[in-house]
């Protein structure tokens, strides 16, 4: 696409939250509230996630702030009712 260097690409959390109020610090939830933070721009921030939330989360209790600032468009959650299901899928996602 030519956007080589353009877009940062930052490592996220190889494991998911112990605690509902300890945050797993990973440079991806460092970056997402830096993003979220940033006062020099009045562009939205849009935060797509295909899977687990741990550096969403993560980020959200780093600066609960960010909530306002940001719309997250996630790809994840159980099957629809009556679609088929990849192989060894958990019953709850």
């Amino acid at each position: 696409m030519g956007q080589g260097g353009r877009v940062p690409v930052v490592a996220g959390s190889n494991v998911g939250l112990t605690s509902p109020t300890e945050p797993i610090v990973s440079p991806a939830a460092e970056a997402i509230v830096a993003e979220a933070m940033r006062d020099d721009t009045d562009l939205p921030l849009y935060v797509a996630a295909d899977g687990g939330l741990t550096d969403v989360a993560g980020a959200l209790l780093i600066e609960p702030r960010i909530a306002g600032r940001l719309t997250l468009v996630w790809i994840g959650g159980p099957e629809h009712a009556g679609a088929a299901a990849p192989p060894g899928a958990a019953a709850v996602e």
